[in-house]
């Protein structure tokens, strides 16, 4: 499931589908970095061109490292999701800048999807009786034939990005009341 904003998000959004591997890693994780980016900008005052200073490429919230870090500094995300989303940053910037990885059948891609641990703990089979998950579980998704995206690489890749870009979907929230991601 993907929340989307604008027709330039859903195009991406339905690239990923028959995007080669490499493209799929790295936009579905541009995708993500620009909805932590917002959420980031939630929990701040409206101040654009400081905020455009502080979030342009070369600036002190330009990577998406430390867009991951402050988030986590901020109590938006556990460590757990933090770790998550470093594991997907660096999944996509092997694919960006090692042209030896070609896929996610590659072993060192695969081993880093099986790092992806969050979407073992917040996605269940499409048909679970939310009431019947644990109830220490936040932010629950369901989705169909769970079992054979969690086996695959890139389908578990991508159901973690989409958990996070999700989970961090501003909806009905503002500076004034930014709520902290349970997960």
């Amino acid at each position: 499931m993907w929340v989307i904003y604008n027709d330039d998000e859903a195009a991406a959004f339905k690239d990923l589908s028959s995007a080669s591997d490499r493209a799929a890693a790295i936009v579905a994780a541009s995708l993500l970095e620009d909805r932590l980016e917002m959420a980031l900008r939630l929990r701040m005052i409206d101040d654009d061109k400081v905020a455009a200073e502080l979030f342009r490429s070369s600036g002190p919230l330009g990577s998406f490292a430390s867009k991951i870090a402050l988030g986590y500094l901020l109590k938006m995300y556990s460590d757990a999701a933090r770790r998550d989303l470093v594991c997907i940053k660096d999944i996509s910037n092997q694919f960006a800048h090692h042209l030896d990885i070609r896929d996610f059948q590659s072993q060192s891609i695969k081993n880093k999807t099986q790092n992806l641990r969050l979407v073992e703990k917040h996605v269940f089979p499409y048909g679970t009786n939310p009431e019947e998950a644990p109830k220490d579980v936040g932010i629950k998704m369901f989705e169909q034939n769970l079992t054979e995206q969690l086996a695959d690489p890139r389908r578990r890749y991508l159901l973690a990005v989409s958990f996070f870009v999700s989970g961090l979907t501003p909806i009905g929230r503002t500076s004034s009341n930014p709520h902290t991601t349970p997960f």
